[in-house]
C-alpha cells in the first residue's frame, strides 16, 4: 500500500486548484498523478476541510463477516477441545450452521490467534552446520525433474557433488517417470515406466 500523501501537499493542491491552475497542471507539476490530485481535490470539495484529513480509523477489517454465533460457537469449540484444528472446527460449524456462510480456515485461525487460543509453535532450535573442508567428506545429492531438452524431449538427473570442491562425482540422466493415469506434459500418457 502507498504511503499516504502528506497534508501539507494536499493543501496546496487545493489551494494552486482554487487560484485558478488546472488539476493537469497541479499534477505534472507535484509530480503525482492526475487521480490522485483529483481524488484529493474532491474529497475537499465534498467534505470541506475534514475532507483531508486521513481516516485511518476506517481501514482495515472491522471484526468478523459472519454472524457473531458462528464466532463465539468457534472459539467455545476452541476452548472445549484445544486440540483441534481450524479445519475440523469449520466442519463442526458447517454442521452447526447450515444455511450461513462459514469462514475460510485461514480466518479461523485469525481468530484463534487474536483470542490467546493458538499458541505460537516452538521453534526448533538451530542445528550446527559444519560445511565440509576436505574433499569427500560430504556429498550432496540433488534430483532435477521433467526437464526439457532441445529436441522437446524430456529428462531427469540425478547429481552427487562433492561439497568441499564442488566437483561433479555422479551423474545419471533417466526418462521421467510419471505417476499412473497422469499425462506427460508432453502429450503422451504415462504407462511406459509408471510407479
Amino acid at each position: 500500500m502507498p504511503s499516504p500523501l502528506p497534508f501539507p501537499v494536499r493543501e496546496q493542491i487545493v489551494q494552486r486548484h482554487q487560484r485558478g491552475e488546472p488539476l493537469t497542471w497541479i499534477a505534472a507539476d507535484l509530480q503525482l498523478s492526475y487521480r490522485t490530485v483529483r481524488q484529493w481535490w474532491r474529497r475537499y470539495r465534498d467534505g470541506g476541510e475534514a475532507g483531508l484529513h486521513t481516516h485511518y480509523q476506517n481501514c482495515g477489517p472491522k471484526g468478523p463477516k459472519v454472524a457473531p454465533a458462528i464466532h463465539t460457537a468457534a472459539l467455545e469449540l476452541k476452548r472445549t477441545h484445544p486440540t483441534w484444528g481450524a479445519g475440523l472446527i469449520r466442519v463442526q460449524l458447517v454442521a452447526q450452521f447450515p444455511t450461513q456462510p462459514v469462514p475460510q480456515i485461514r480466518a479461523i485461525q485469525r481468530w484463534f490467534q487474536a483470542a490467546g487460543l493458538s499458541p505460537r509453535r516452538a521453534k526448533r532450535p538451530p542445528r550446527e552446520r559444519h560445511p565440509a573442508v576436505a574433499p569427500h567428506e560430504t556429498w550432496q545429492m540433488d534430483a532435477k525433474e521433467q526437464m526439457r531438452l532441445g529436441d522437446g524431449s524430456g529428462t531427469s538427473v540425478l547429481t552427487v557433488t562433492d561439497e568441499a570442491s564442488g566437483a561433479v562425482i555422479g551423474f545419471a540422466p533417466f526418462p521421467p517417470v510419471y505417476l499412473v493415469g497422469r499425462a506427460d506434459p508432453g502429450g503422451a500418457a504415462g504407462a511406459a515406466g509408471a510407479v
